[in-house]
């Protein structure tokens, strides 16, 4: 079937209301099967009714004038090509299967002019965007409405010569259809590109460069560590990275673009977004872990600034820790980075528990000093016989030493020089080398003082217990029982005067009372037989002596049974 150029249009019942209607003609089938239309025949269906005159010939029209929807510009681009495709498929269509434009008329009246209409005026309306000038939106649109125009011209002439065919006609709209709605996405900036850190998405962009090139700029980067408050990790997808896809979404839908600023506050405000931190270790445990090692190094000079009290750092010869402090670099999670006032702050509520400030600072103090006794060995003594033929005296000297605190309170104290004040003399003892006999006890105590004799034996005593025994001697050298550390030394108030505890382990103690003076200090590590004090007449004493005790386990025992 054809048709030739210039044949008047079927009116289709349609009348203008400033046009008189065109004469009805008599148009033959192309097909006997197809009958055709009562509407457009001057006979009656029914053989009895009179033919129907035919209406007197209308004047001839004027000529057509120029279409003033017709673009002045052509379309350039895909755009046109793809509208001027459009065209001719939907001519195909009619040429091969004869079927009408009725529902491709309704098409581009319903659905495709509004919808390119609605684009170009949105595009119109953006400016800069993907269409530069508002020019291109009145082009296309004009192109719209041409094409339309032309549709129905095409659907008035084709009219005559519907075939019944629901399969083609279905088959030849979802065809128009789909051009026209790929024509549209074409014609619409309806591609974006969804980036995500770690599986959540963030937002959307124009191009899938612009996230990149934003986290790759120098300056882009520093922006992000400086807001999430450690260097962000950023790799390529996965857990820890960055990941870009297209995405389609109609503009309709109100989506938000986001710009590079946009894109550096949604990446360092994500708390999952993982971080290189900087964790503070303290014998190998971590008490936190900080942005930066800058921020760590804070932490560790205000824990020391909490114990120098307000004291200059140049009054120490040594400001460290008392254990083992390392800085090491961590991935983890932006949500555990802490400040450095929080990490503090948890380490002052637990009063610095976890890590000790050590000092080290010169001082200088006197102290008395007893110089080492000169030894007269005689053979014919026992071994354990100590007398004191010249006690010798007691010096005074100044040293320096090093004093070394943990958190304000003094730990040690190392002497590094003397100088002698007062010098000491030495004492002067004579010491047996003679084999002791076989012990009547089980020999695990030698005498605390070399003869004199037991006064007071242990046991009930005026009333009460006698918790040791008593050696009369007078002002004699005394020596330590067993080897052993000293536990305590001085005057307590309690009737044992000047005393010495020392301590031999296994439970074992051995007391020594009453004394006229102590040679040794708490802590102090003794050997058997060593000369540690004089006896005397101090505290509940009715006469200078020694008073003796040895306990198990803080019970007094009988010495005798230990000597």
């Amino acid at each position: 079937m054809s048709f030739e150029r210039g044949a008047p249009m079927i009116n289709n019942g349609e009348n203008s209301n400033n046009r008189k209607p065109a004469p009805v003609r008599t148009v033959p089938p192309a097909n006997p099967a197809i009958p055709v239309s009562p509407a457009h025949s001057v006979r009656s269906a029914n053989p009895a009714t009179p033919a129907t005159p035919a209406s007197p010939a209308s004047p001839a029209s004027p000529a057509t004038p120029a279409n003033p929807l017709k673009p002045k510009l052509a379309l350039s681009g895909r755009i046109r090509t793809k509208f001027r495709m459009a065209r001719l498929f939907v001519v195909h269509i009619l040429r091969r299967n004869a079927f009408v434009l009725k529902a491709n008329r309704i098409i581009f009246a319903k659905f495709t002019l509004p919808s390119i209409g609605k684009t170009a005026k949105a595009k119109v309306g953006k400016g800069a965007g993907s269409i530069q000038s508002s020019a291109f939106g009145r082009r296309v649109e004009c192109e719209a409405r041409a094409a339309y125009v032309r549709t129905r011209k095409l659907a008035g002439r084709a009219a005559p010569h519907v075939r019944a065919n629901a399969l083609a006609i279905s088959i030849g709209s979802a065809a128009i259809c789909g051009i026209l709605l790929i024509s549209s996405l074409l014609a619409g900036d309806v591609t974006y590109y969804e980036y995500s850190y770690g599986g959540k998405v963030l937002g959307l962009v124009r191009n899938e460069s612009e996230v990149y090139r934003t986290v790759s700029r120098p300056e882009s980067k520093k922006a992000i560590d400086e807001r999430a408050g450690a260097p962000v990790v950023l790799g390529d997808g996965g857990e820890t990275g960055i990941a870009v896809k297209k995405v389609i979404k109609l503009e309709s839908s109100g989506v938000s673009i986001d710009d590079e600023e946009t894109i550096i506050t949604n990446i360092a405000a994500l708390d999952e977004v993982n971080v290189i931190g900087c964790a503070v270790m303290v014998d190998g445990k971590s008490i936190g872990t900080l942005g930066s090692e800058k921020a760590a190094g804070e932490l560790l000079d205000q824990i020391k600034a909490k114990w120098l009290g307000g004291k200059s750092a140049k009054k120490y010869k040594e400001i460290g820790f008392a254990e083992s402090v390392s800085l090491e670099r961590v991935e983890t999670a932006r949500i555990g980075i802490e400040t450095t006032e929080e990490v503090f702050s948890r380490l002052e509520g637990a009063a610095f528990s976890s890590i000790g400030v050590k000092t080290v600072e010169d001082v200088e103090y006197e102290e008395s000093y007893r110089a080492e006794p000169i030894y007269i060995y005689e053979e014919n003594r026992y071994e354990d016989y100590r007398r004191v033929v010249t006690a010798g005296a007691v010096g005074r000297r100044k040293v320096q030493a090093e004093l070394v605190c943990v958190n304000g309170e003094p730990t040690e104290k190392n002497p590094v020089s003397y100088d002698v004040l007062r010098p000491a003399t030495p004492s002067h003892v004579i010491r047996g080398t003679k084999k002791l006999p076989k012990p009547t006890g089980n020999g695990m105590f030698i005498r605390p003082a070399v003869g004199g004799v037991v006064s007071s034996p242990f046991g009930r005593r005026w009333g009460r217990m006698h918790a040791g025994i008593d050696i009369n001697v007078k002002y004699a050298p005394i020596y330590a029982a067993k080897d052993g550390r000293i536990v305590y030394t001085g005057n307590k108030g309690d009737g044992y005067g000047i005393k010495i505890v020392i301590d031999h382990g296994d439970g074992f103690e051995t007391l020594y009372g009453h004394l006229a003076e102590s040679f040794v200090k708490v802590g102090d590590e003794v050997y058997k037989g060593q000369h540690i004090a004089t006896s005397g007449n101090t505290g509940d004493s009715t006469g200078p002596h020694i008073h003796f005790e040895v306990r198990v386990n803080g019970v007094p025992r009988n010495p005798l049974t230990y000597m």
